[in-house]
């Protein structure tokens, strides 16, 4: 019987649900599900974004592993900052560790007029690769430049989904408008303020910002810096029940999230800073809605996941194409029915979270380079 991998992994989160209900549960704890069930031994912690006390987590995080070595590390990297003193201790853990981008590297003069902190991500996030082995790059293009100009095996990451979030029956939509629920910022506003667009998308509030989980989510994280400041050790202690909880919270929040995705007749995804399908193309597939999109410009491998009009519904840069789909979508329930069936089959054939996980597996100890459609 093969030797169980022995895995520590290192998730970003945010310390209130305002900022972290934007970060996906298949970015960050999904992916224990998907190591465990591909017969992984996981450590994890969670790096909170921005927190004033890295020092006494990093005591917390050397008091849980203790003398323990790990086979592999996974890391989020782009939205964690850490000290060159953590980078050297998780150096001497495992063999091989991993980098995880979640997010584009480059951006262009606009869109880091709208988010200043993206003129110098490329630049923080090549100083903490000096640490690790490997990288995983949800922007294809990002490969590229982390193999020559930083020297480590790079893989395009491609988003997953767990298993049991893709229906397996269309469900009857509440409104008969297309939804778009996400933040404002940038080009959407012109998007959302389009009166044609109005009239037919709304801008609803995700189900999961309802009930009692944000608010015990706010309140473990409180309770987490609180012992982060006063006990370091206590956290580090403590750590497996945290996670587990936070385990649990980001489940039932993302069933939620699933739940209000069903509400309307289409998924929209109005344009966004990554250059890569985002999180929310599929969990819109699998929440049985047609998902319309724009067209990702220079990024042909990200453009072969899924067929247009067959399993997703493209836009170039204008709010009168998103009217004129979701036009289509309303005169004919048919072919609404019929891209919804087509996008959760092939999420289940290819993009589920334990394959995605698999795949990375493969590629880090064999090479072999996934195959996404």
């Amino acid at each position: 019987m093969p030797k169980k991998q022995k895995i520590l992994v290192i998730h970003l989160e945010f310390p209130r649900w305002k900022t972290a209900k934007s970060w996906g549960y298949q970015a960050q704890l999904g992916f224990n599900v998907g190591l465990e069930s591909n017969g992984a031994n996981i450590q994890s912690f969670i790096k909170l974004y921005a927190n004033k006390n890295s020092n006494n987590w990093m005591k917390a995080v050397k008091e849980r592993v203790g003398a323990q070595k790990f086979d592999m590390v996974w890391m989020e990297v782009v939205h964690s900052e850490y000290s060159n003193d953590f980078l050297d201790f998780v150096s001497e853990l495992a063999p091989v560790r991993l980098a995880m981008l979640g997010e584009s590297l480059c951006y262009d003069e606009n869109e880091c007029f709208y988010a200043p902190v993206l003129r110098t991500r490329c630049d923080v996030v090549k100083r903490q690769l000096a640490y690790f082995t490997h990288a995983l790059c949800v922007d294809e293009a990002d490969v590229d430049l982390i193999e020559n100009e930083c020297g480590k095996r790079a893989l395009w990451w491609v988003v997953g989904v767990p298993e049991w979030s893709i229906v397996r029956s269309i469900q009857e939509p509440i409104y008969d408008k297309a939804s778009f629920s996400g933040p404002l910022y940038g080009a959407r506003i012109r998007f959302v303020e389009h009166p044609d667009l109005s009239r037919c998308m709304l801008h609803l509030t995700p189900m999961e910002n309802s009930g009692i989980h944000p608010k015990l989510f706010n309140a473990t994280q409180m309770l987490y810096e609180t012992a982060l400041r006063a006990l370091p050790v206590l956290a580090g202690y403590y750590n497996n029940a945290y996670v587990g909880a936070l385990q649990n919270m980001r489940v039932r929040l993302f069933r939620s999230w699933i739940e209000g995705l069903k509400r309307g007749i289409a998924v929209v995804q109005l344009p966004h800073f990554v250059k890569a399908f985002p999180g929310r193309i599929y969990e819109g597939m699998a929440a049985g809605r047609p998902v319309i999109t724009m067209r990702l410009k220079n990024r042909p491998k990200a453009m072969q996941l899924f067929e247009p009009n067959k399993e997703i519904l493209f836009y170039d840069d204008s709010p009168e194409e998103i009217v004129e789909l979701i036009s289509m979508l309303q005169k004919d329930k048919r072919i609404a029915r019929k891209i919804s069936e087509n996008a959760a089959i092939k999420l289940r054939s290819h993009h589920t979270m334990d394959n995605a996980v698999k795949q990375i597996l493969r590629w880090v100890e064999k090479g072999d380079i996934p195959v996404y459609w």
